[in-house]
């Protein structure tokens, strides 16, 4: 048990507000180490049981999420930044996840590979960002009604535009394709946010695979 002084009363070895611990007691007396570091026993009316502050944890009502690309050797990466009230930002990198290249189609139209790279991406910063919330439990929590599903869908849409807009002034269209199917870096976020963004979605099956694949034509301009 730990006390406080309340009162030194004539006694000069503890201090009036200090805090004690108890190695043993009577009825009347309590046994601590005092300010010299003797075990020195003293009259109850002299303490009172100290009582533990428990820290108050923030909950935080709502996250904000910023993305950007980064080009490695040209090759294009994400940055995800979530910035959290009262807490230093969580950063989320990824580099050289799409492979860009002018189609021999028309210098116009570029194609993306690495789709299923960029969706494994968006995959590995929700189980890392939910690890770190978890770990950081005890300094602060997310409000229990915090919609992290579209908070994740806000971010996967925001990737997308990063695309788009970077490409802006190099070509008009984008285009992307991966199957839909027996895929295990499949995340639904970016392909609805394909699906919203494309001018349009083609379906099918591939004969080479038998996969079910779709194809994305992103407009930049």
């Amino acid at each position: 048990m730990k006390l406080n002084c309340k009162n030194k009363s004539n006694n000069k070895s503890i201090t009036t507000g200090k805090e004690y611990e108890v190695i043993n007691e009577t009825e009347t007396r309590y046994a601590i180490i005092n300010d010299k570091g003797i075990q020195a026993n003293y009259a109850k009316n002299l303490f009172i049981e100290a009582v533990e502050v428990i820290p108050q944890i923030p909950i935080i009502d709502g996250l904000e999420a910023e993305t950007s690309i980064v080009n490695e050797a040209g090759i294009p990466g994400f940055i995800i930044t979530i910035k959290i009230d009262g807490q230093e930002d969580y950063i989320f990198d990824g580099e050289k996840i799409l492979d860009i290249s002018e189609s021999c189609i028309s210098c116009g139209i570029k194609t993306v590979e690495g789709l299923d790279v960029l969706m494994k991406f968006m995959n590995d910063f929700k189980e890392y960002f939910d690890n770190y919330l978890d770990e950081n439990i005890k300094n602060f929590k997310i409000d229990e009604d915090f919609d992290f599903d579209s908070f994740y869908k806000e971010i996967a849409e925001l990737l997308i535009t990063d695309l788009i807009e970077n490409y802006q002034n190099e070509c008009l269209f984008l285009l992307l394709s991966t199957n839909v199917a027996n895929n295990e870096s499949y995340n639904v976020n970016i392909i609805e946010s394909l699906n919203t963004n494309s001018e349009i979605d083609l379906f099918g099956i591939n004969p080479n695979t038998d996969n079910d694949i779709k194809l994305w034509i992103l407009k930049c301009n």
